[in-house]
């Protein structure tokens, strides 16, 4: 008995950890290809990778590539701040992600001037369409 009131403590405290503690929703590179009209196909690509999200844009119309350092994470949300040197430096960005599955994700980014709006911004509904609206992200295998 004397055992269990010494590790009960550390059993405690593991416990309270653990609950605050989020795992990422996804890891691994996901693709949406989009048409321009008049200018062709472009591919985004988010890759999520531990602290960090890489972000690439390929197409005729513009292509750019830039990280976005994860600054919260909680459930399926992210907030992010590009990262020093990158062409989105002092930007920030808040992730949404839904209907998570093994072969694909949904998500809505929008970028923002201040950690506060980003902190702030809402989960949009399902109809939104600013910033691109919600987008189905297939991963790269």
């Amino acid at each position: 008995m004397e055992i269990i009131f010494k590790i009960l403590p550390a059993l405690v405290l593991t416990g309270i950890l653990m609950a605050f503690t989020t795992d990422p929703p996804v890891k691994g590179k996901y693709r949406w290809d989009f048409e321009i009209p008049g200018s062709g196909v472009q591919t985004s690509v988010h890759d999520f990778a531990g602290d960090h999200i890489l972000y690439t844009m390929k197409g005729a119309a513009y292509t750019v590539e830039y990280r976005m350092d994860i600054v919260k994470q909680e459930k399926n949300r992210y907030t992010l701040k590009g990262a020093e040197g990158s062409p989105k430096s002092g930007r920030y960005f808040v992730i949404f992600l839904k209907d998570i599955t093994p072969d694909a994700i949904t998500m809505y980014k929008k970028e923002l001037s201040t950690l506060e709006e980003a902190m702030a911004f809402p989960e949009p509904d399902a109809d939104n369409t600013e910033s691109h609206g919600w987008n189905v992200y297939d991963r790269v295998k």
